[in-house]
C-alpha cells in the first residue's frame, strides 16, 4: 500500500511570519495542496476558531477528492477518460462567464441614485414602511441539459459548500440563464416570484428553519433556490434593508440590460461585417 502524507498546518493560517512563503497544508502522494489555495476558498468575516474548523474540513475533503481521483484513474476505462468535449464545453462557460463580469466590472457604471429608488418604490405603491415580502435567497435557473446541473445542485444544496465553493458556482453559471448568489442582499419576494415558478406563499414562513431548498422543473428548464431569510414587515432598521433591496434589484436590472444590449449591438456588427 502506498504511503499516504497528511501534513496540517492551520496555525499557519493565522500566522504572519512563516518560514515558507506558501507552505503545504496537505499532501496526498505528489498532489500538494498549499496555503495560498486553501485561503482562497476561504469566506471572509469568519471568526479564528470557526475558519479553523472550516479549513481542516476543506482539509479533509481535498484528501478525500485525490483519493477519488486515484481510484477513478485506476477503474475507469480510457475511453471514460476522455473529456475533449466536456473541456470544450467547459472552457466556452467560462469564457462567457468571464467576460459578462469583465463588461459589468465596474460598478460605477450600474449605481442607482435615490431618486431611482424612490421612483421604483412608487411606481409599487407602497412606502417603505408597508407590508412588503423581502427574502435573501441563491438561485441559479439552467437547461436540465447542462453538464453542470448535478454539480451545481450538489453545492447550493449543501450549507457548507454552498459557502465555500461559491466560486465554482460562478464559474459555471455561464450556462445558466440566471443566477443570483449574493447571501447578504434582500430582494422583493414578488419580483422573485415573477421569475422563479415556485410557491412560498400562504404559509408560516416565519416558522421555517432556514436555509430551505427548493428544486422545480418547468419544460427545458430547472430552477435551483436557497432561501437564505424571510420578512414581512419592515420598519425602522429594517425599512433600510427594503429600500436597499429595490436598490439591489435595479443594480442587477442594469447588468442584465447591459449584457443585452452589448450582445444585440455585437450581433449588429457581425451581421453587418458580412453583408
Amino acid at each position: 500500500m502506498k504511503r499516504i502524507a497528511f501534513v496540517c498546518l492551520l496555525c499557519c493560517l493565522f500566522c504572519i511570519s512563516c518560514k515558507e512563503k506558501d507552505p503545504v497544508v496537505a499532501q496526498y502522494h505528489q498532489s500538494k495542496l498549499y496555503l495560498s489555495e486553501l485561503r482562497a476558498q476561504m469566506p471572509s468575516g469568519l471568526a479564528p476558531e470557526d475558519s479553523t474548523l472550516l479549513a481542516r474540513q476543506m482539509i479533509e475533503d481535498w484528501l478525500t477528492d485525490q483519493m477519488i481521483l486515484e481510484e477513478a484513474d485506476k477503474v475507469l476505462p480510457l475511453i471514460d477518460k476522455h473529456f475533449e468535449k466536456e473541456m470544450s464545453d467547459y472552457l466556452k462557460t467560462l469564457l462567457r462567464q468571464r467576460l459578462f463580469d469583465y463588461l459589468t466590472s465596474d460598478p460605477k457604471l450600474f449605481q442607482v441614485s435615490d431618486e431611482e429608488v424612490k421612483r421604483e418604490i412608487d411606481r409599487h405603491g407602497n412606502s417603505a414602511d408597508d407590508h412588503r415580502e423581502i427574502v435573501q435567497l441563491n438561485y441559479v435557473k439552467l437547461s436540465q441539459q447542462s453538464p453542470y446541473y448535478q454539480e451545481v445542485k450538489s453545492i447550493l444544496f449543501d450549507e457548507k459548500r454552498r459557502l465555500t465553493e461559491k466560486k465554482r458556482i460562478e464559474t459555471v453559471c455561464g450556462d445558466s440563464l440566471e443566477y443570483f448568489i449574493e447571501d447578504d442582499k434582500w430582494l422583493f419576494w414578488r419580483d422573485v416570484h415573477q421569475e422563479i415558478p415556485i410557491d412560498f406563499s400562504g404559509k408560516d414562513k416565519k416558522g421555517y428553519d432556514y436555509p430551505l431548498c427548493y428544486e422545480k422543473k418547468v419544460g427545458n428548464e430547472v430552477y435551483l433556490l436557497v432561501i437564505l431569510g424571510y420578512k414581512a414587515k419592515q420598519a425602522g432598521d429594517e425599512s433600510r434593508e427594503y429600500v436597499e433591496s429595490i436598490r439591489t434589484m435595479l443594480e442587477q436590472q442594469k447588468k442584465a440590460d447591459f449584457i443585452q444590449k452589448y450582445i444585440t449591438k455585437l450581433a449588429q456588427q457581425k451581421l453587418k461585417a458580412h453583408q
